[in-house]
């Protein structure tokens, strides 16, 4: 279990505190002073200066001499106050009629009280110790200002043209009180968060200064530098193709080198005798670089961002310089793909990826980590530690360039178990954040990996992907950029300091902020998501969830089942991962019809009630059968489960209740069939008829139903004869094609005589057992039927039966009849197709033929170039129906 103590989130707040007076607007020096300035040191230059102007005596060579020197100490002590403390300045600057009074040879050491108008502009100096100083200049024409104010002001970065009033001294420009109430209320000018889709063009300069004897002696190779920013397969546009999913790319050109007409820049950042600083120094290179190109030929306009790159010029104390206002990042001495992409990150808006070091902890619980190690995230370009592997965007850089999903983020506020799912993937689980209570606007993010393309190629083992990360940032939405897009990875292992790859919580491990009653636990890691319990200390609770382990599968048995049929259930086992018993609950089998289950949309099938389960433990359901509703429409669906409910049980987490499982085909019941059967005389054959010789009476029934006669009977009556001879056939599961069904009685001589009446009988198999009866009687010495006698409400015409071939050799369309069309009428119901032997081709026997081509579509339509049946029984159709049933 790790915890979060107070003294950690002091220590973080102090951090964030820290970070906004370094980073917003006007900066604290590079190197610090050995005795910071003192009210009283700026109180006795005033007075000593002031007295000495005011002493009554004439301004004499030595009196303007003594005022230069006491006006140009009080100069570098108010220089130096202004970037140490510039709140304490505004205390002890002259007005400008103080300043008028003095001899005009000293007013050029003292600060001028004006008002300015000009175009604010940001620039950011990179040190290789991984902090970061923000500055904010005042363009005027073409005199660049540096300014500074009592309070550090977080200025969008969208916020342009100003005008503002305040003292300037040597290049340096302190906000008056006017301007900086002036400029709070221009704050309410949101800057959108950034967002990056689409091509776009970048141009990587390379330049020289003039007067480095190096010249265009690059140490940076053209050819190398397009390979590795645009071209290889782990290129910087490759990289950023890879994190935002193919929403965004960089294509651009390799330019220069070009000599610019400036000289190498003092590196002191704050050198003031030449009227210039490093600052404002850097800024104006960019600018000359750029024109550069523009005068060579280059269309600047066509590209939106640009990096710089010159051999080194101020040795190691900054790598990079990146300016919002024209896109540009100036490296110094550091063209490589690594810090490019990095640099380039902050270009785009991205903070730094940093990590806590230092920690302490007793029983594996963190107590305190008092330090922030700039750099120290390994998972991320913006971090990257020692590491030195483009590895991706963490997932809130990710969201602060709108590469996610819209709705990835889940901002939980209660407990429960989540899921996250690997950030390298698009998905709606990319981000899971919890309200840090402790400084508001600010989250604690959770991360989850997996090895993955180019760039996040980490090993199955490595603890990046075999648990999550937490990171702590502000909300990515929040308008100023840095260094509220910065992030702060928590190293949840502090027994390895100094080595964050070890830093993920991994599963089955605790993370605990007590200042924030959080408490955040890995459950299970795998492949495609990580599950985590998250607990705002409540009172213990149950989780239920039903199993979905390979190796104990929810199932259904059969697959696939009539509609009214049953089905049984096997393989339930139903976990409950929570901290307390379940209690009583129950669980819902659910039909759906697609592959979510709720209790709302979908049929429930059965409830099952089941006895308390533990904390921690688990309980397997016996095999249940249940039954599809017989109003189901037949298709395709899936069987799930529902614990719960009814949400009798309060959870943990009420969202892991449902589990879709085993899909299940649900098919038709056969239609109702209300056609009745055709029954005839085979033989004797109607007609004269030898009276007293003995015969057998056969007789064949067919329906429109393959298979479908249930029986068939003979009852022959005749006069003078006390018992009627009968005979009942059962056809019952009639198995082959044709589906004709026979019966045959032997009748003996004496029984043929006249008035002797034989009736038929035939049945089908149906559930309404549809039937026809039809009578023959002896009368004049021959065989008849008795129309009197005909059951009238299934009339037919009588057919007799097909032979056993027949050799089709006519074309054969809607609207013919006659024998051939009883040939193929009696050959289609042979083949398996529902079609009434009538003598007529009507509609129903060409739509048998349609089913027959489609069932021989290669034989009969493909080979024809036809895609679709005709219906129409010619020539192809005609021969593979001789193939089947020909006499040949």
């Amino acid at each position: 279990m790790i915890k979060m103590t107070k003294n950690y989130c002091r220590r973080f707040s102090l951090l964030i505190i820290i970070a906004i007076s370094f980073s917003f607007l006007f900066s604290s020096p590079v190197k610090a002073q050995t005795n910071p300035v003192t009210e009283t040191q700026l109180a006795t230059a005033n007075a000593r200066l002031l007295q000495l102007n005011t002493n009554g005596q004439p301004n004499s060579a030595s009196k303007i001499a003594e005022l230069t020197r006491l006006a140009g100490e009080r100069r570098a002590l108010l220089l130096r106050a202004m970037r140490e403390i510039p709140a304490m300045v505004l205390r002890y600057v002259f007005k400008q009629n103080i300043t008028d009074s003095f001899p005009s040879a000293v007013q050029t050491l003292l600060e001028k009280e004006v008002s300015l108008n000009g175009d604010l502009e940001t620039i950011s100096v990179e040190k290789t110790d991984g902090s970061i100083s923000r500055y904010r200049l005042l363009n005027v024409g073409e005199n660049t200002f540096q300014l500074f104010s009592e309070t550090g002001l977080a200025l969008p970065d969208n916020l342009k043209t100003v005008t503002v009033s305040g003292f300037l001294l040597d290049g340096s420009f302190l906000l008056g009180e006017a301007s900086k109430k002036s400029l709070v209320a221009a704050k309410s000018i949101i800057a959108p968060r950034p967002s990056l889709f689409g091509t776009k063009k970048l141009a990587v300069i390379l330049f020289n200064f003039a007067d480095d004897r190096r010249g265009t002696n690059q140490p940076f190779v053209a050819d190398d530098l397009r390979r590795e920013v645009f071209t290889n397969t782990d290129s910087v546009a490759a990289y950023y193709r890879e994190n935002s999913f193919n929403q965004f790319n960089l294509t651009g050109d390799i330019l220069g080198p070009y000599i610019i007409g400036k000289n190498k820049p003092n590196c002191d950042l704050f050198k003031t005798d030449d009227g210039d600083s490093l600052i404002t120094s850097l800024s104006k290179i960019v600018k000359s670089v750029i024109d550069k190109a523009r005068i060579e030929g280059v269309k600047i306009n066509d590209y939106q961002y640009f990096v710089l790159a010159a051999p080194p010029f101020c040795g190691s104390d900054f790598r990079g310089v990146f300016a919002p206002e024209t896109s540009a990042v100036l490296l110094n001495n550091a063209a490589n793909p690594l810090v490019i992409a990095h640099e380039l990150g902050h270009a785009f808006g991205l903070g730094h990826a940093e990590a806590s070091d230092e920690c302490t902890a007793t029983n594996n619980q963190v107590i305190s980590c008092p330090n922030f190690v700039p750099y120290g995230d390994p998972f991320s370009i913006m971090g990257h530690g020692d590491t030195g592997l483009l590895r991706q965007l963490n997932n809130f850089h990710k969201a602060t360039l709108n590469w996610l999903d819209p709705n990835s983020t889940r901002t939980v506020t209660n407990s429960g178990v989540y899921e996250l799912a690997p950030v390298e993937i698009l998905s709606t689980k990319a981000i899971i954040r919890i309200p840090w209570q402790t400084y508001t606007g600010s989250y604690y993010y959770l991360e989850y990996r997996q090895p993955h393309g180019t760039f996040d190629n980490f090993s199955a083992t490595a603890p990046v992907v075999n648990g999550i990360s937490i990171r702590q940032a502000y909300d990515y939405d929040r308008g100023e950029d840095f260094p509220s897009k910065q992030t702060w990875l928590i190293d949840t292992v502090p027994a390895t300091r100094g080595n964050f790859t070890d830093a993920p919580l991994t599963v089955g491990r605790s993370f605990q902020d007590k200042e924030n009653n959080l408490t955040i636990e890995v459950l299970s890691a795998d492949q495609s998501s990580a599950r985590v319990r998250i607990t705002f200390n409540e009172t213990p609770q149950p989780n239920l969830w039903i199993s979905d382990n390979p190796s104990f599968a929810f199932s259904v048995t059969p697959i696939s089942v009539q509609t009214g049929g049953t089905v049984t259930l096997s393989n339930i086992k139903v976990m409950n991962d929570g901290d307390a018993p379940s209690g009583v609950f129950s669980i819902g089998l659910y039909l759906s019809n697609d592959t979510t289950i709720s209790t709302t949309s979908d049929t429930l099938l059965q409830t099952m009630n089941l006895s308390s389960i533990g904390a921690k433990s688990f309980t397997s359901v016996s095999a249940r059968t249940f039954t599809i509703p017989a109003n189901t429409p037949a298709g395709n669906y899936y069987v799930g489960a529902i614990v719960d409910p009814t949400n009798v049980v309060k959870e943990s987490n009420e969202n892991d209740n449902a589990l879709k499982k085993t899909p299940l085909t649900v098919t038709a019941l056969p239609p109702t069939d209300i056609t009745r059967p055709t029954i005839y005389l085979v033989a004797p054959a109607p007609g004269p008829t030898t009276v007293n010789k003995a015969t057998n009476i056969s007789i064949q029934a067919f329906d429109n139903i393959p298979r479908n006669v249930r029986n068939t009977s003979i009852i022959v009556t005749a006069p003078g004869i006390a018992n009627a001879l009968v005979k009942v056939c059962d056809n019952t599961g009639f198995q082959f094609l044709p589906a004709v069904a026979t019966c045959s009685l032997p009748v003996s001589a004496n029984q043929w005589v006249a008035g002797t009446i034989v009736s038929l009988l035939a049945t089908d198999n149906s559930p309404n057992r549809n039937s026809v009866a039809e009578q023959y009687i002896v009368n004049s010495g021959q065989l008849t039927k008795d129309t009197t006698k005909k059951d009238t409400s299934n009339s037919k015409i009588i057919v007799p039966p097909a032979p056993t071939c027949h050799t089709f050799t006519a074309n054969l369309s809607i609207g013919m009849s006659g024998s051939e069309v009883i040939a193929l009428q009696n050959a289609l119901t042979r083949a398996g197709f529902s079609v009434t032997v009538t003598g007529n081709f009507d509609e129903g026997t060409a739509s048998a033929v349609s089913s027959f081509q489609l069932k021989y579509k290669n034989e009969i339509l493909t080979a024809n170039g036809l895609i679709y049946p005709t219906g129409y029984f010619s020539s192809a159709t005609r021969q593979k129906m001789n193939s089947l049933w020909g006499c040949g």
